[in-house]
């Protein structure tokens, strides 16, 4: 089985760990009749010696945009779900298409080495974190960004060049409408949380914190638009929780001042509620989180059933599901009953093999190199597509390889979480 969101969780856990930004001031001009482009103008601190204007660093978070231009006041642009995850075609200082996802659970802009190299962009400091590098626009759609801080960050999903963290929407209200597959940038805000939309979020470091009654149990969950599963919390809270059976681990992830550990997955004994809002019965992740963060996740697969608008500057978030009533159960989940092992430049190996699942009854070992799954090369089997393969409940053809000796063999998925 290849380990739910490994590569996700790492990313997710480094990026939770930074610290806020400091409050920055803005200064908003009054709305233009003509319909001109609307733009924000932020005020940064000019360098000491009187050269360019720098971004103030807090930890991991960057300052936002010094400017954002939106060519009407309300933007509307064509997004992919890859996994439930919202991705965005946008163009960097020019050059492009770039694919990059919008995060929630980080609070700045993070571009891989190799989109990086591609810009020939030059590092403009180091801090504490790492290499800090500057982009002139970020363009996406019919909304530009310009005067941006970067990150050389590191996102192991291979399908995506970077992701564009909260940071970047500060002043916008922000909606992911993921039945209509579009992102929504304006100047506006959202009305008063009336407990059945609309609902207040609390800053938690330099993320939004939405509350949430999972089986009886409050707490306070991140909002992370990348976060692979519905929910997540931590072992003291999952010890806390009845489930239907005993959470199975699911795979393993490594972040900030986390070893690497396991990820368990059960479906609850009850349901999640946002104010008016009821998750009947769903499947919970239970893993660490850095310390000092709040006790849960509320990750992509519970987002997808709405259209989910976030409003930073005064608080709050909106969630529209397309149709009323509470969101179902989801189905079982199915396991091929193997753990892979990415390796770099090359297609994954078999970590482990689930005991009693029909690929240990086939004898595949650990070791064996996966050069393809039905119709996908192993090199890109990554966490998404491998569990789509074990999710249609139908066998799957791999292909093996074995001390240099092919192997084909049919294994049938078999049902990991009921």
């Amino acid at each position: 089985m290849m380990p739910l969101g490994i590569a996700r969780h790492a990313v997710v856990a480094a990026a939770l760990a930074v610290a806020p930004a400091g409050a920055a001031s803005a200064q908003a001009p009054a709305a233009d009749p003509a319909r001109a482009p609307v733009r924000i103008v932020r005020r940064v601190a000019a360098a000491p010696d009187g050269g360019a204007l720098q971004p103030v660093v807090a930890s991991g978070a960057l300052a936002p945009p010094r400017a954002v231009d939106l060519r009407v006041d309300r933007v509307e642009i064509a997004i992919a779900l890859d996994d439930r995850r919202p991705v965005v075609l946008a163009m960097l200082d020019g050059r492009g298409p770039f694919r990059l996802g919008i995060e929630t659970g980080a609070a700045f802009v993070g571009l891989t080495r190799r989109t990086l190299d591609s810009l020939h962009a030059t590092p403009v400091r180091h801090d504490l974190v790492g290499e800090v590098d500057s982009l002139q626009t970020l363009a996406m759609g019919g909304a530009t960004l310009r005067g941006l801080a970067v990150r050389d960050a590191a996102p192991a999903d291979p399908g995506i060049d970077g992701f564009i963290g909260l940071g970047a929407f500060e002043d916008l209200l922000l909606t992911i409408d993921y039945p209509a597959r579009r992102l929504v940038l304006e100047r506006a805000a959202l009305p008063e949380p009336d407990g059945r939309t609309v609902f207040a979020v609390t800053r938690r470091g330099p993320f939004e914190a939405l509350a949430l009654d999972v089986a009886g149990h409050p707490t306070n969950a991140v909002i992370d638009t990348r976060a692979s599963g519905a929910f997540g919390v931590t072992p003291e809270i999952g010890d806390s929780l009845r489930f239907a059976a005993p959470p199975v681990v699911i795979g393993q992830a490594r972040g900030a001042a986390i070893p690497l550990t396991d990820v368990r997955l059960g479906r609850l004994a009850g349901d999640v509620r946002c104010g008016a809002i009821v998750f009947e019965r769903p499947l919970v992740s239970v893993r660490p989180l850095p310390a000092g963060f709040p006790g849960a996740i509320l990750g992509s697969e519970a987002l997808a059933h709405f259209a989910f608008t976030l409003d930073q500057k005064h608080g709050r978030v909106r969630l529209v599901a397309p149709s009323p009533g509470p969101i179902p159960a989801p189905p079982p989940m199915t396991d091929l009953g193997l753990r892979l092992r990415p390796v770099p430049g090359g297609p994954p190996e078999v970590a482990d093999v689930r005991a009693g699942t029909p690929a240990d009854s086939l004898g595949i070992r650990p070791g064996d190199v996966v050069m393809g799954a039905d119709d996908v090369d192993g090199a890109q089997l990554d966490p998404a597509r491998w569990r789509a393969l074990a999710s249609t409940g139908k066998p799957v053809a791999l292909a093996l390889r074995r001390g240099g000796r092919p192997l084909v063999l049919s294994v049938r998925p078999a049902i990991l979480v009921p």
